[in-house]
C-alpha cells in the first residue's frame, strides 16, 4: 500500500518530522484503534461504528494513506445509507486493509529520512 509522503508532507505545512511522529503514533493506536471498531461492530452499534471508521478515514488521508482512507470512506458510506448487509459483508476487507496499511507504515519508517 502506497504512501503520499508528497501530499501529507504539505499538509502539515512541510513539517517532515511531524509526519514521521504521526506514522509512529498511528502505529501506537492500531490495536486500540481497531478493538474499539470491532466492538462497535459486534455490538451492533452502527452509529459509533460510523464514528470510528470516519475518524480512520481522516488519519488515513491526513497520512497519506489513500487507499485505505478510500476504503474507510466506502464503508462509511454503507453506513450512511443504512445498509448493514454491505457493511457486514466489507468488515472483514477493511480490517484486511487496515492491516496492510499499517505494514506499509512500518516498512515505509524503515527507510524514511528527515
Amino acid at each position: 500500500m502506497n504512501i503520499n509522503e508528497k501530499a501529507a508532507v504539505e499538509n502539515l505545512g512541510g513539517q517532515k518530522e511531524l509526519f514521521k511522529e504521526l506514522l509512529l503514533y498511528c502505529l501506537e493506536l492500531e490495536e486500540q484503534r481497531w478493538k474499539d471498531i470491532q466492538d462497535s461492530f459486534d455490538k451492533e452499534d452502527f452509529k459509533e461504528y460510523e464514528l470510528r471508521i470516519h475518524a480512520l478515514k481522516g488519519a488515513m488521508l491526513s497520512l497519506g494513506i489513500d487507499e485505505m482512507a478510500r476504503i474507510s470512506a466506502q464503508q462509511e458510506k454503507a453506513c450512511k445509507e443504512g445498509d448493514r448487509k454491505r457493511v457486514r459483508q466489507q468488515h472483514a476487507d477493511l480490517y484486511e486493509m487496515y492491516n496492510r496499511a499499517h505494514r506499509s507504515i512500518e516498512t515505509f519508517l524503515k527507510s524514511y529520512e528527515i
